[in-house]
């Protein structure tokens, strides 16, 4: 899949493999302990309740904010450090990779 050159990056297949490859793992336990579903979407009601479980200094450091933030922060560096392959996937193939991407972080 992809428009990839050689000098282009990634193609979509190789980062699709990639993905699959580092977070499969991550996915099956999330999966098992009810924080996501079939689908990879997280499942909040269920994550806040688990959460909710924590004694509260624990709890402090998982704020939504900061959450919010280490998620907005990667996504920003992917966005610069792959800018210059963008132009190397189909419209579907980057919405993949951004929907993916947005998961993982």
């Amino acid at each position: 899949g992809g428009k990839q050159g050689a000098d282009k990056g990634h193609s979509f297949d190789d980062i699709m493999q990639w993905v699959e490859e580092e977070f499969t793992d991550d996915g099956c336990v999330l999966k098992q302990i009810g924080w996501m579903d079939a689908e990879g979407n997280h499942l909040e009601e269920a994550i806040h309740a688990d959460l909710a479980t924590l004694p509260e200094g624990v709890q402090a450091g998982l704020s939504e904010d900061g959450v919010a933030e280490c998620v907005s922060s990667m996504m920003a560096e992917g966005a610069e450090k792959y800018a210059h392959c963008e132009a190397a996937y189909t419209e579907e193939e980057g919405a993949v990779l951004m929907d993916v991407f947005t998961k993982i972080a």
